[in-house]
């Protein structure tokens, strides 16, 4: 009897120490890793409402053309790491944080595809003043400059020499997707909003529970943003660890990808 009840004691101080081990765990993986310091060149970018961005300004400094690198949703500058160093001696160079990721400032309010237009705006005023400029867009910067083409015709008139649009659109544009034909039910029937606030009013508390790095949201991005059964670890490793650093309030705040933009022809 006495050996039973030791074993049991036992049997309950390991379940304890693997509980507590799994807790500390999960807590580190509910956690993003913290950002490296600013690179050199970093520079800050005052925007018209007063948000601070981040932007880094490299390459040729004495270069008669600049390339700005606009970034993807729930992405930073470092997803133009190889176009950074590939170009790094062939033009000036400038790539900013929207505003709520990376190292930029958070805003209060919902963005859409205007505000990230006008951020875009005051970055190239402020980071390259004079001479021709090329927009490169992946995913959401690609709206981004698209919105920028329609708010301020007088920068392409004047500077924007070219533009690079990257797995980008003016439109849903998966039709006949199961998710995207979701979606236009629930955006047509105004129940987007309601579902938008409810998760920022939850995000705090879902931020303590969310899992991150596990190796089923590795599978997941691999499948979804890759397609492919050979892209590189590496790639598909940073790739999730840019999803799952921005917060969930982010996501709540953000309209850009969510809602087609109201200059887009039917």
């Amino acid at each position: 009897m006495k050996t039973v009840t030791g074993n049991r004691r036992a049997f309950g101080v390991v379940a304890a120490v693997l509980w507590v081990l799994n807790l500390v765990r999960w807590a580190h993986r509910t956690r993003p890793e913290p950002l490296p310091p600013a690179p050199a060149g970093s520079t800050t970018v005052t925007t018209e409402d007063g948000t601070r961005l981040h932007a880094q300004v490299g390459g040729l400094a004495d270069a008669d053309t600049t390339m700005v690198f606009v970034h993807g949703f729930l992405a930073r500058t470092i997803e133009f790491d190889m176009q950074w160093q590939h170009f790094t001696d062939k033009a000036c160079l400038v790539r900013y944080d929207h505003r709520n990721h990376g190292r930029s400032g958070r805003s209060s309010t919902v963005i859409d595809v205007q505000t990230l237009a006008s951020d875009l705006a005051d970055v190239i005023r402020q980071t390259c003043p004079v001479g021709r400029v090329v927009l490169v867009g992946h995913s959401m910067g690609g709206m981004t400059i698209l919105a920028l083409a329609h708010d301020h015709p007088d920068l392409f008139a004047d500077r924007v020499a070219g533009v690079a649009l990257l797995a980008t659109g003016a439109r849903h544009f998966i039709d006949g997707h199961r998710m995207e034909d979701l979606f236009r039910w629930i955006a047509r029937r105004n129940l987007l909003a309601p579902g938008l606030l409810v998760l920022r009013l939850l995000a705090p508390m879902l931020e303590q529970i969310r899992p991150r790095r596990t190796h089923l949201m590795r599978g997941a991005t691999k499948v979804i943003l890759f397609g492919t059964t050979d892209a590189d670890p590496a790639t598909v490793s940073m790739v999730q660890e840019l999803q799952e650093e921005s917060h969930l309030a982010t996501m709540a705040r953000s309209r850009a990808r969510c809602c087609a933009t109201t200059w887009s022809t039917p």
